[in-house]
């Protein structure tokens, strides 16, 4: 991939053994040594505070605590330890309402399944090197939902204060690249 990312700590959140299996091999296929794993997303949240994470991989459908759940944790949680964490949100829910709803809740990106390692090769480079800058307004924060800026949006909700509402935040610490 031409990064160095052996450096970077992955926590993946799945509940399928198989799928698992599957990201762990395509991450280390990557350079990626450090991986913690866990079941749902409550394990998953308890990991995130107990350790140093620079990247969560979550699947969208676990029980007792889903991605979607996960997601709402990690972002607006007091105790979340990183709310700018970049999340890949990895899903076999591909209708356009269901990724709206992922994107909704924080997704950074979001990788469909049955995914190929390109495919997950092309989100870790969108969350390295083309982060979307992250929007706090009182009903959101996550990563912004516009892939790109349409200056010639002139509807009742366009932001006219733009560089207030948001704040670029680097995906991953730089020190780990």
């Amino acid at each position: 991939m031409g990064y160095a990312l052996d450096r970077l700590t992955v926590l993946v959140a799945e509940d399928n053994q198989h799928v698992m299996g599957i990201i762990k091999l395509t991450l280390r296929a990557f350079g990626i040594r450090k991986m913690l794993f866990a079941e749902d997303g409550a394990e998953a949240f308890r990991l995130l505070k107990s350790s140093n994470v620079d990247l969560l991989l979550t699947d969208f459908e676990m029980q007792p605590l889903g991605g979607l759940e996960l997601l709402d944790l990690v972002r607006q949680s007091p105790d979340a330890p990183n709310p700018q964490l970049p999340v890949i949100l990895i899903t076999g829910h591909t209708a356009l309402e269901q990724i709206q709803l992922a994107r909704d809740h924080g997704a950074s990106e979001i990788l469909a399944k049955p995914f190929t390692p390109a495919g997950l090769r092309e989100r870790l480079i969108m969350v390295i090197d083309h982060p979307r800058p992250f929007v706090s307004v009182s009903s959101y924060f996550g990563p912004d939902r516009r892939r790109r800026l349409d200056l010639d949006y002139s509807g009742e909700e366009r932001r006219h204060h733009v560089p207030e509402q948001i704040f670029a935040i680097g995906p991953v610490r730089r020190q780990a690249l």
